[in-house]
Order: structure tokens, then C-alpha cells, then sequence
């Protein structure tokens, strides 16, 4: 049995040869159980590489049950929690466990969400840059405020990888390798 967890976490160079090892060691070993953890984004991206026959799983939002749960476990009362999250109209947002866990804290930290919709998703944002980028955390903003002006600009909800990295180099003013680095970081938080 193989375990391969994170594997969107294979720094970008890697990524072919990794999934031809991939492939090469399932045709040697047809009976090999394999068991791999991934971002769904990095997945989509990596699918037509990978061995073909491999069965998907997605993980499933928190449904209200299980953001009960949490909350409760966390020293919070739900109905509160709820009451603070429809405020902000933040609703659905909560049901990925990292925005919830996010939520959670700054509630605890303030004693209260805060009052924007906008406001919240800075302090998740926030959160991930924190914990994901070896970055500054205004430079990941930014560049991310880029995509989401190019993507309004093509009309469209994503961006090819180079159209991402022209974005970068010309909108930063920074190298194709740092344009690189820099969506490679973003790819993987």
C-alpha cells in the first residue's frame, strides 16, 4: 500500500516526472493499493497525467450539523456563531473547515465577527497567506488582486498558467522565475 499525501506539494519542475514514476510503478505492481491527498485545484490540473482507472474522492463541505459541532467544541454557543455569520452574509463561506476555523478564532479573539462580508474574506485571505506563503503576505495580496482583475478583464473564471505568470511578470515587474515561484506558492496554499 502506498500513502501519498500532499501531493500537490511536488514543486512544479517535478510534477511530469512524478506522475511517470506514478505510472510506471502501478504497471510494475498492478495489485499496489495507492491512496493520495491533494487540492482539488492541483488535481484538476494534474488529472490527464496521472495513472489512468484512479478512483476520486472529493472532500464534502461542513454541512450545519457539523458547523454546530465545531463551534460547539470550540467553547462558542451555534446560535451565536450563526447569528454573527448572517450578519456579515457569510453563510456559506463557513462550510470549508479552514474558513471556519478562521471564523471561529476571530470571533473568539474579537467577540464578534466583523460587519462586511468583504471584511471577513480579507481576515480568511489573511489567514491563508499567513500559514500557506513563504512571501510577504502585501505581495501574495496583490498578486492575487491581479488575477482576479485579469480574470474579470478575459471574462472568465480562470487563467491558463502562462497567461498567470505574464500577469505577474508585467504587473509586479518581476522576473519569469520569480513569476514562477510566486504562483507556485499561491498554487499550493
Amino acid at each position: 500500500m502506498y500513502l501519498l499525501d500532499g501531493i500537490d506539494e511536488v514543486p512544479d519542475e517535478s510534477v511530469d516526472t512524478f506522475c511517470s514514476d506514478l505510472t510506471m510503478l502501478l504497471s510494475e505492481d498492478p495489485d499496489a493499493l495507492l491512496i493520495m491527498t491533494c487540492r482539488q485545484g492541483f488535481y484538476r490540473e494534474v488529472r490527464d497525467k496521472l495513472p489512468v482507472g484512479l478512483a476520486e474522492f472529493n472532500l464534502l463541505s461542513f454541512n450545519t450539523e457539523d458547523i454546530a459541532t465545531f463551534v460547539s467544541h470550540e467553547g462558542l454557543n451555534p446560535e451565536d456563531f450563526f447569528r454573527e455569520i448572517e450578519k456579515s452574509d457569510f453563510g456559506l463561506e463557513a462550510s470549508n473547515p479552514f474558513t471556519l476555523g478562521t471564523l471561529v478564532s476571530a470571533l473568539k479573539l474579537r467577540g464578534q465577527l466583523e460587519p462586511l462580508r468583504s471584511a471577513n474574506l480579507r481576515i480568511v485571505v489573511d489567514a491563508i497567506l499567513a500559514e500557506h506563503l513563504d512571501r510577504q503576505p502585501q505581495e501574495a495580496r496583490r498578486a492575487l488582486r491581479l488575477l482576479a482583475v485579469a480574470m474579470e478583464v478575459y471574462a472568465r473564471n480562470a487563467l491558463t498558467r502562462q497567461e498567470a505568470l505574464r500577469v505577474f511578470q508585467q504587473g509586479m515587474r518581476i522576473s519569469a522565475r520569480d513569476a514562477e515561484r510566486l504562483l507556485g506558492n499561491l498554487c499550493t496554499s
